[in-house]
């Protein structure tokens, strides 16, 4: 069984992004963030990837944005 894998929803999205982009994705990786983040597993490679694309996109969005237009892990949206 692998070892739980710890990190916010949106950690867990970009490093599935980075997995299923892979020419051959590892399997438990995928499973074990898709869980953590909250998605049904499937076998499709191409649902899967839409279907974290789509909740990576609507994650980014509501992350929240100080005053100086950075995001709260630092990152400039500008």
């Amino acid at each position: 069984m692998p070892e739980k894998i710890q990190g916010s929803r949106l950690d867990h999205l970009e490093e599935l992004a980075e997995e299923l982009i892979k020419e051959n994705p590892e399997e438990t990786i995928v499973k074990a963030h898709m869980k953590a983040a909250g998605l049904k597993y499937t076998g499709d490679q191409c649902e899967r990837l839409e279907l974290v694309l789509i909740q990576l996109d609507e994650a980014r969005k509501r992350r929240p944005v100080n005053r100086t237009g950075k995001t709260t892990n630092g990152k400039d949206l500008r």
